[in-house]
């Protein structure tokens, strides 16, 4: 409103009367800033605060009025006063009338605006303990529906008896044959009992990674698979690129699970036109695992042709057939490069080894292999545990041709027909009967066969 009036204007429209049709209302409507007094006590600001709002409200009621009053005018008629500022509080004081209602009631009459605001602050800390509330109900409700879920739900699947003298099935888990089928097949290492019995049942010392399939046509298209983490793996659990990392003995066992592995995901066995039968991975294996679990000397050996053996399974893999001559050649040579020389040898004189390579190239496919074999001097293991060789294992239980760890559990007696008086059970040989207490003893083999 304009401080120079003139000796018709109205007061407070601060125009001649009568006020025009176009004269413009809303800043007379507005209030004004708030007032920052803070010097001023707080029971003195709310009632002068009380006082404004009252004129305030009675000002704008009479501006409104007129604002509505059909043009023309009366020539005497003005707008309410001018609108005055209220005082403000400040954020803690406001928070304490919100938290007390009898700290409001000492103050009262509280202005309008004021008590206003305080329901609204009042009604959304309610809003926001109500939700919390229910959230934490839902959070416990859920607790519990997942508890009740859990209550009962472990069942035994194919429950098996514990038979003496025979040891757990092995079940090879499925980020193993996800791994196969797509290119990320672990390391021997890892088909050992010891390491599939982590990855089945400690997860927490299993690391993983969501991938997508190697051999995929569409890989960027393919949904993800969980496979093992093999960095981090193999970081943990070591390599098999050296033969130190698996015993004579794990490593028969980690290739008869790597053989379960390949079955599994091989396709089902079938017949060509011309009757003989079309090779997968698992029959492929089959004699890979046959030949190497045959040969003569095989723990003293192992260290020599290890190499040779994993890098033969990796072949399988990319398709390539097994072929007995050029495996029997490949380890002849190896053994023979790695056995000691006799005394009487001259260091100048080389090694005479027969040279096959010419007669028998590593894409051959024979079928006839009887001459290589008896040159190797491999035994061929029948099904009763009998070898044709005089110079393989002995088995410590029956004493046939065989290792005791491969003794098949129908033979329950010697040639002469008498008990046996041990017995084999995780691997390890077990007296039949009790021995010097009320139970049968584990004997120990290592000394015996360290003696000369």
């Amino acid at each position: 409103m304009s401080t120079n009036l003139l000796p018709n204007d109205l007061p407070n429209a601060g125009v001649p009367g009568p006020i025009p049709e176009d004269f413009d209302f809303d800043p007379f409507v507005s209030p004004p800033a708030f007032l920052s007094r803070f010097e001023l006590p707080l029971m003195a600001r709310i009632a002068a605060n009380y006082a404004t709002e009252a004129a305030n409200n009675a000002s704008i009621a009479q501006t409104i009025a007129v604002k509505h009053t059909p043009v023309p005018r009366p020539v005497d008629l003005d707008i309410g006063p001018p609108l005055k500022p209220l005082y403000s509080y400040s954020q803690s004081e406001f928070n304490e009338l919100v938290a007390s209602e009898q700290v409001c009631q000492s103050l009262a009459p509280l202005p309008v605006g004021l008590v206003r605001n305080i329901a609204k602050e009042r009604a959304n800390l309610k809003a926001a303990a109500d939700s919390e509330r229910l959230a934490e109900k839902a959070k416990e409700k859920e607790a519990s529906s997942v508890r009740n879920k859990l209550l009962g739900s472990m069942r035994l699947t194919n429950p098996t008896p514990r038979v003496m003298a025979r040891a757990e099935a092995v079940t090879i888990p499925s980020i193993y044959l996800l791994g196969l089928k797509n290119g990320a097949c672990p390391p021997l290492n890892f088909f050992t009992n010891e390491r599939i019995e982590a990855v089945t049942h400690s997860h927490s010392e299993v690391h993983t990674r969501m991938l997508r399939p190697f051999g995929a046509d569409e890989a960027l298209s393919a949904e993800k698979v969980q496979l093992l983490d093999l960095p981090k793996m193999i970081s943990i659990w070591g390599s098999d690129d050296k033969h130190t990392c698996l015993t004579p003995m794990r490593f028969k066992e980690a290739s008869k699970n790597f053989l379960e592995a390949s079955t599994l995901v091989s396709e089902a066995p079938s017949t060509a036109e011309d009757g003989s039968s079309v090779p997968t991975f698992a029959s492929e294996y089959q004699k890979h695992f046959d030949f190497f679990d045959q040969l003569r000397d095989f723990e003293e050996t192992y260290p020599f042709w290890y190499r040779f053996k994993l890098a033969a399974r990796r072949d399988i893999l990319k398709g390539i057939l097994f072929d007995w001559d050029v495996y029997a050649l490949e380890v002849k040579m190896l053994s023979h490069s790695n056995l000691p020389q006799p005394l009487a040898s001259s260091a100048k004189r080389p090694i005479e080894v027969d040279n096959g390579l010419s007669k028998f190239p590593r894409t051959s496919f024979r079928t006839d292999v009887s001459s290589r074999r008896e040159e190797m001097s491999i035994p061929t293991y029948s099904r009763d545990g009998t070898t044709n060789s005089r110079d393989g294992p002995t088995c410590l239980l029956c004493g046939r041709g065989h290792p005791f760890r491969d003794h098949p559990a129908t033979i329950t007696s010697f040639e002469d027909g008498k008990h046996l008086f041990s017995r084999l059970s995780d691997s390890h040989i077990w007296s039949v009967n009790k021995f010097r207490g009320p139970t049968p003893r584990r004997l120990c083999i290592y000394w015996n066969l360290a003696r000369p």
